[in-house]
């Protein structure tokens, strides 16, 4: 438990964007759970931008130890 605590503080600035792609991702889905081409070129496209954020941060974080 003090982990996952850890790490919300640790990455508590990623918790909205990646809030926000869950939420899409559970919007984007229809009922019989499929995602048209639109929907998951759009979902890739904030996936990575999260992940470039993860990168950014682990750099900075790393420059300042």
């Amino acid at each position: 438990m003090i982990e996952a605590i850890r790490m919300a503080m640790k990455y508590k600035d990623l918790i909205p964007p990646a809030v926000d792609l869950i939420t899409d991702m559970e919007k984007s889905i229809s009922n019989d759970g499929k995602l048209s081409r639109k929907e998951q070129s759009r979902l890739m496209t904030k996936f990575h931008a999260l992940i470039k954020q993860i990168k950014a941060q682990r750099k900075a974080s790393s420059k300042a130890a």
